[in-house]
């Protein structure tokens, strides 16, 4: 009788099947995992930048000595006042607005600044808009703005109205 040494080539084939198998599973969990890190990053810079931007509004707002621009509660692209404080004369008006596809923008009239970094860009889709009203009792004045922003290299994500949706 022969004495056995190694295995059969059905015993092989099994063993590599059952192998690759486990491999490419280990690959999927791997890849999956590194993709969602990836869009967590992505919505954590579109999440901070938004609000920055909120912020820089809010605190601009707030701040204001007055709203030049009307307050009808129409839908506006632009929204202009005077800076609380500003003794130049005469008065500089202030504006934030957003020209289709390009960045939101602040400051003077005549020397508008670029609020956002460039790590995310306007969303097509989500134009920047405001709308101001007018309290008839207390002549206060509340703005709500929209806007909407994606990541500036694959646009894979963007951020409208505080949600992330993915596209």
């Amino acid at each position: 009788m022969h004495k056995r040494n190694g295995f059969t080539l059905i015993e092989l084939m099994t063993s590599t099947a059952i192998l690759s198998i486990l491999l490419l599973g280990a690959v999927t969990v791997f890849t999956t995992t590194l993709l969602s890190q990836s869009k967590a990053r992505v919505r954590r810079v579109i999440k901070l930048e938004g609000e920055q931007i909120i912020s820089t509004i809010d605190f601009e707002l707030k701040n204001a000595q007055t709203i030049v621009s009307s307050c009808t509660g129409a839908t506006v692209n632009s929204i202009q006042y005077v800076r609380a404080g500003d003794t130049t004369q005469p008065v500089p008006t202030r504006e934030i607005s957003q020209e289709a596809n390009a960045p939101i923008m602040m400051g003077p009239a005549t020397a508008l600044e670029s609020i956002m970094s460039d790590r995310v860009k306007m969303s097509p889709s989500g134009q920047l808009t405001f709308v101001c009203e007018q309290s008839p009792d207390s002549n206060a004045k509340f703005v709500t703005v929209t806007f909407a922003l994606t990541n500036a290299q694959a646009g894979e994500l963007r951020a409208e109205a505080g949600t992330i949706v993915e596209s």
